[in-house]
């Protein structure tokens, strides 16, 4: 929760008088600072454009309550006094930047460690699935390079001769590969 009151004057006579003491002056003038680069930050906001959050350190510190993951409400206090005019002309100004901006907050969950444990032992297990996947599939493909040189070897074209029909009939033995990464030979009867 940031709660932030940027209430006083911007103009250094209204706020300190007419002779103020330069420590407070330096404050004051280090205050109006960080207030600009907020209305800057909100009028690149306002725009649709990314603004230097890190010009100041009330930005650095307002990062997420500014267009970022929380919701912000901002109260803009004026005065109907013609004395004040100036002032509440830029604090109305700011305000309608300020509404243009728009946060898109969302729940931030906090898993407990048996949870996050929990998950690491679900992603391993899929790890572990799709690296046998992928093991089986070269192991295929091996198989498969390798009945083709075996093709070409032999002086096959690649199956373009058509087959001999015999009433004989044919006995062949197939042996499943033992291991995806070490496949077993293939019998010469089965092209």
């Amino acid at each position: 929760l940031n709660f932030g009151d940027l209430a006083g004057s911007e103009d250094l006579t209204k706020a300190l008088g007419r002779n103020p003491d330069p420590e407070r002056k330096k404050e004051a003038i280090a205050i109006n600072q960080s207030l600009s680069a907020l209305t800057t930050a909100v009028s690149y906001l306002s725009r649709g454009q990314k603004p230097g959050f890190r010009d100041s350190p009330l930005t650095h510190i307002l990062k997420d309550s500014l267009g970022g993951n929380s919701k912000t409400v901002m109260f803009v206090a004026c005065s109907p006094h013609i004395y004040n005019r100036n002032e509440t002309i830029r604090a109305l100004r700011f305000a309608m930047a300020a509404k243009k901006v728009k946060n898109r907050a969302k729940k931030n969950v906090n898993q407990s460690a048996e949870a996050l444990k929990k998950r690491i032992r679900e992603l391993e297990l899929q790890v572990a699935k799709l690296t046998a996947d992928l093991v089986e599939a070269r192991g295929k493909q091996k198989i498969f390079k390798r009945a083709m040189t075996r093709m070409k070897a032999d002086g096959s074209n690649g199956g373009m001769d058509q087959p001999k029909l015999t009433n004989e009939p044919r006995s062949a033995t197939l042996t499943a590969p033992v291991s995806p990464t070490k496949p077993g030979p293939i019998p010469k009867s089965m092209f």
